[in-house]
């Protein structure tokens, strides 16, 4: 098939672009169109998989220069496609992302400025700010490496809130924590008639949304109780004062008055 737009046009590229280029330029733009930060982003995250899974390989980036004919999985065949097939091709999308992803200096660039708006909280940064493969379990001791290493070079200074949340204890409590989420989130799908085996853009999506409005729900659920356990203490104790107050000046009027001495 023949693409309508320049799969370097799609990328910002020139054809003379190095591979290193190629790279560095996709990584960019799958972090900014990466479904997991920007939903409405699927379709172009796609274009720009697509274009990047075409010119990063030198067979096929030779084909493509010389007839203009993207070929195989990347034409862009998707009104042959079925659902279940276009949820399994950005599921390798995704996957082929990470691939890139991790380890490089978009990666550590990402960990810097989430530590430093969690103020260190490793917890805080797993659960709500950093993208990883969350089918791989071992995620998140790497990122936990990569965020050690980081403080090792000067890179990052730690925080009281790191050396209390990057412990093995506390790493084995949110690996644990990520656990129940994404198995109760797979028991709601189930209970919703939608299909956890599926693989693909779909069932990651639902399943991340599920465990996002989990995370919202305990935090809300967190909060009220906060609020719960001081504001009303302090309301009772404000009542309490209140009422003793008013008790000693109703005490003090009704006091007899000493006569005074003429």
């Amino acid at each position: 098939m023949v693409s309508k737009k320049s799969l370097y046009d799609v990328l910002g590229l020139s054809r003379d672009a190095t591979a290193a280029d190629i790279t560095r330029v996709y990584r960019r733009l799958a972090l900014q169109y990466h479904p997991d930060r920007n939903p409405e982003g699927a379709a172009k995250f796609k274009e720009i998989s697509n274009a990047y899974s075409v010119l990063s390989d030198e067979k096929d980036r030779r084909t493509y220069d010389a007839t203009g004919i993207v070929p195989g999985a990347a034409s862009g065949r998707g009104d042959e496609m079925s659902e279940s097939q276009r949820s399994a091709e950005m599921q390798q999308r995704v996957h082929q992302f990470y691939a890139t992803y991790a380890g490089s200096h978009e990666e550590e660039e990402d960990v810097i400025e989430r530590f430093k708006k969690c103020k260190g909280n490793f917890g805080r940064m797993i659960r709500e700010e950093l993208l990883f493969d969350n089918g791989k379990v071992e995620e998140v001791k790497r990122l936990q490496d990569l965020v050690r290493s980081l403080v090792k070079r000067g890179s990052l200074e730690s925080t009281e809130a790191w050396e209390i949340t990057s412990t093995e204890a506390a790493r084995k409590r949110i690996e644990r924590a990520m656990a129940k989420e994404r198995k109760r989130a797979v028991e709601t799908l189930d209970a919703m008639g939608l299909s956890t085996k599926k693989s693909g853009a779909g069932s990651m999506q639902e399943l991340q949304a599920i465990i996002s409005r989990n995370q919202e729900k305990q935090w809300a659920d967190m909060l009220g109780n906060l609020e719960e356990k001081y504001v009303k203490r302090k309301n009772v104790a404000e009542e309490h004062a209140g009422k003793k107050k008013k008790r000693e000046q109703q005490e003090s009027a009704s006091a007899p008055r000493k006569k005074t001495k003429k």
